[in-house]
């Protein structure tokens, strides 16, 4: 599905690969009203999910607002912004 976006979008989409340890899905899971179970989050959890021929960007070793503070950096220079 997040291919057939940016081909429809013609390689201008911003696509993120959040790179966090499996230790930190739990950890954020435990934060939530409804939780989910380990096993729940075992059978989901895709180590190094990369999608194929993408200019994803990876993030790595930083916390939520880590992550939030670099996309919006990456759309306040984009050369889209003006789209």
């Amino acid at each position: 599905m997040l291919n057939k976006i940016v081909q429809n979008f013609h390689n201008k989409a911003f696509v993120y690969y959040l790179d966090s340890p499996f230790s930190v899905t739990v950890r954020q899971n435990q934060l939530k009203e409804n939780t989910f179970s380990i096993l729940t989050l075992k059978k989901w959890w895709l180590p190094d999910d990369y999608l194929k021929n993408s200019k994803e960007r990876h993030l790595t070793n930083g916390n939520t607002q880590d992550f939030f503070n670099q996309i919006i950096k990456d759309i306040t220079n984009s050369q889209f912004n003006n789209l």
